[in-house]
């Protein structure tokens, strides 16, 4: 199941942030849940589908990273030649 989780919810805890080498946009944290109860108003698309959701949606965002990545690399390539 794919949930927004309210951070105040019983049950969920965020862990550490670890040092990484990357964009500054892109947050890493250890998000820990035991015993959550979500709301079904917080459930995101439909039930038991979640690794398709997941394929899907991550399959995407991994496509957007790859074009940013090279852009900025062009960049770096230009005005290191020049």
């Amino acid at each position: 199941m794919l949930a927004a989780i309210e951070p105040d919810v019983k049950g969920y805890f965020r862990g550490r942030k670890p040092d990484q080498v990357g964009p500054d946009a892109s947050v890493a944290a250890d998000l820990l849940f035991e015993n959550v109860q979500v709301p079904s108003d917080n459930i995101i698309g439909e039930l038991d589908y979640r690794f398709f959701h997941l394929m899907t949606y991550s399959q995407q965002e991994r496509l957007e990273c790859a074009i940013s990545n090279l852009a900025s690399a062009a960049q770096i390539l230009d005005e290191t030649v020049v």
